[in-house]
């Protein structure tokens, strides 16, 4: 900063000794006087400047920088340092605090990037446990978010993956310089450089533009009139997990299609009891009506000899034809029926 304005900043790396205690974790609003202290200690941690010929006191209560958008380092990684203004602070007595930015990259590890002992201290961690990550591919332009687990938030586009020098390329291919989001919870840690993989992460969001996601499948086959999964390359929102809930809290969840709505499991459940029943076939109820209509028109001779003469005759074929038919909607499809004796 400009030493005009008489507040010059200087920065310092120093190395985490200590994390917040947990008891910062449950915030109370100022009005609660009582938990005001807390809240002006939220995510504090504590840190000695690591200096090669000089012996550095431990820094307590070094605030995070921006509230609003935190990275929680962990013990011994390195952050940046500076003195700012606390909370009780005014123009005529400024009261200096110490707050802290970003974590180092010092080992380019997504997982944990300590490098313990430079500040002449013993440290350990707590509850934290160092495990190997994958980092993911970046490609040009993106924007990533990238916690420590293989959690992450792609803000990308499309790329020409023939010009592309990179360890692993995109499942999601179109043309170069559309927009994409992928939030992922990835399951790959086989090489240095991953990227997202719809079938086998965790669970994933996609938000494309013009990609198709060359490498989607479904469980089941879709209705012959739906373009192929993996081919459809107009904007989507694709949601994929071992479990999905949609809730309403209070009004109604609305799936509004221009094409269709397609349900595509073995088994589907509707409504909101437990105590369930079988939805009918409509063409095999079409089938067994026309049958016994068929009998009641002409009658029929049985193995006996018994003979059943025609009881009603009043409708004509038409009429009954189209009745038949209206009992059928053919917007609502369901399994065909496999073992459809009345078809023999």
């Amino acid at each position: 900063m400009n030493s005009e304005y008489g507040n010059p900043i200087s920065f310092y790396i120093a190395e985490v000794v200590s994390a917040f205690d947990n008891e910062t974790y449950t915030l109370k609003t100022q009005r609660e006087s009582i938990e005001t202290t807390k809240l002006h200690h939220a995510y504090e941690i504590s840190c000695k400047i690591i200096t090669p010929d000089t012996y550095s006191p431990v820094i307590s209560n070094i605030k995070p920088a921006d509230i609003n958008s935190k990275k929680i380092p962990v013990v011994g990684e390195q952050v940046l340092i500076f003195i700012g203004y606390r909370e009780d602070s005014n123009i005529d007595s400024p009261q200096p605090s110490w707050y802290y930015l970003t974590t180092l990259s010092v080992n380019s590890n997504i997982n944990f990037n300590a490098l313990t002992g430079l500040s002449n201290s013993s440290i350990t961690t707590d509850t934290f446990v160092d495990k190997e990550i994958s980092m993911l591919q970046a490609y040009e332009g993106d924007t990533i978010i990238e916690g420590r687990w293989g959690n992450s938030i792609r803000f990308g586009s499309s790329i020409d993956t023939s010009k592309a020098k990179v360890d692993a390329l995109p499942n999601y291919l179109g043309d170069p310089g559309h927009p994409i989001i992928i939030l992922s919870n990835r399951n790959k840690t086989t090489a240095d450089y991953v990227t997202e993989d719809v079938n086998s992460d965790y669970a994933s969001l996609y938000l494309t533009s013009n990609q198709r996601i060359n490498n989607l499948t479904t469980n089941n086959p879709v209705s012959p009139n739906t373009i192929s999964i993996s081919s459809f390359s107009n904007s989507q929102l694709i949601g994929v997990a071992d479990r999905i809930i949609l809730k309403s809290k209070t009004d109604s969840v609305i799936i509004d299609a221009k094409q269709s709505v397609e349900i595509n499991a073995p088994t589907i459940y509707l409504g909101s009891s437990t105590d369930k029943e079988p939805l009918l076939h409509s063409d095999s109820v079409v089938k067994l009506l026309q049958k016994l209509v068929a009998i009641v028109k002409i009658g029929f001779q049985d193995s006996s000899g018994v003979v059943c003469t025609p009881l009603y005759d009043s409708l004509p074929d038409s009429d009954l034809e189209t009745l038949f038919k209206e009992l059928t909607n053919d917007n609502i499809q369901v399994d065909a029926y496999k073992n459809n004796t009345l078809n023999t």
